[in-house]
């Protein structure tokens, strides 16, 4: 029995009718009003908010199992970021300027499994200062924030430490024997 429905489908995946159809919309779409483009606009996000989860698990699975659709995929990133890499780099100034502390956050949880918030608490336990010289300033012109010191092989973090108490420890590769030699070496 003849199926119109999948005859269209079939008809409209050739290659000869995409080109067309995709032609004839575009032609459609520069002779439509402005307001019929808003309407279309706001139905086609609609659409797409429904389907979202749809389309995102189709898209992966497509690029995971399809080398041509990765290839052209990633050819077409690259694309774009040619074509658009200063307004992407203004976009990214810009986000980065306006999100300081969401960033800053988002690299203390990174880097030390702390938040703000945890690091807020540990700068008050310590009077607002060095864990270990007690300087209220950190000791550096390229940050307002004191260092997170941490033992490197566990992660923990120890306490919040000025920039030259923190290079110290750090030149002294957390030793606690080489911090003694050089205790004994200074008091001569």
């Amino acid at each position: 029995m003849f199926n119109n429905k999948e005859y269209q489908k079939e008809y409209r995946m050739r290659p000869e009718n995409k080109k067309r159809k995709l032609e004839q919309n575009r032609k459609y779409y520069k002779e439509m009003s402005p307001e019929k483009k808003e309407e279309l606009s706001l139905k086609n996000k609609k659409r797409y908010q429904e389907k979202k989860e749809e389309i995102s698990i189709k898209r992966k699975k497509l690029y995971r199992e399809d080398k041509e659709y990765r290839e052209k995929y990633r050819q077409q990133r690259i694309e774009y970021r040619n074509k658009n890499r200063e307004r992407i780099s203004k976009r990214a100034k810009e986000y980065r300027k306006n999100n300081k502390e969401s960033i800053r956050n988002q690299q203390l949880i990174k880097k030390f499994g702390i938040g703000v918030d945890e690091y807020n608490l540990l700068l008050e336990s310590q009077d607002y200062g060095c864990a270990i010289c007690g300087s209220k300033e950190t000791g550096s012109h390229h940050t307002k924030y004191f260092s997170v010191d941490h033992d490197h092989k566990t992660g923990k973090v120890r306490g919040l430490l000025c920039f030259h108490c923190n290079t110290g420890i750090g030149s002294l590769r957390d030793d606690p024997n080489l911090l003694s030699k050089a205790l004994d070496y200074l008091k001569g």
